[in-house]
């Protein structure tokens, strides 16, 4: 997901094209996890990229019936359905960063490494536990995104 460092540069970026940022900056540096507030402003002023690409599994589940984004929001638990998952997510975070000019930060922010990481852990030592929470991890990171998009409510 992104990070608080992303975001501060993000508003640098954005303060340099003209835009007002001083409230979100400061709520930022004196948070000490990001703000919603904050995540919002950047998509409203620019998007995320990891932001879009969700919304485009969620487009290709809408249209084409592709079970990935719904196998990325349910607690699949079954070994083979969890690698399943995180391997289709990661030719689909692939075949989406080729499209962008700079693919680093949206990589960074997938947790294309993190990913990548579990998977050979579970290739290697056929523990199924971190790719668990891995997946439940990059769920929470989809539905705060959808959040700030105004697609979802957060419930606790």
């Amino acid at each position: 997901m992104i990070t608080k460092s992303d975001c501060m540069s993000i508003l640098v970026r954005l303060e340099d094209k003209g835009i007002k940022i001083d409230d979100y900056m400061k709520k930022l540096v004196i948070a000490k996890d990001i703000p919603l507030e904050v995540l919002k402003f950047i998509s409203d002023q620019q998007g995320i990229e990891v932001s879009n690409f969700y919304e485009m599994l969620r487009k290709s589940h809408n249209q084409k019936k592709s079970p990935l984004y719904t196998n990325i929001l349910k607690e699949i638990t079954v070994s083979k359905d969890v690698i399943l998952t995180l391997s289709c997510l990661m030719v689909q975070i692939i075949l989406y960063s080729n499209k962008l000019e700079s693919p680093e930060a949206f990589l960074k922010e997938v947790r294309a490494e993190e990913i990548t990481r579990v998977l050979h852990n579970y290739f290697e030592a056929g523990s199924i536990d971190d790719c668990i929470s891995l997946l439940r991890l990059i769920k929470s990171d989809l539905l705060v995104l959808e959040y700030i998009r105004g697609r979802r409510e957060l419930s606790n």
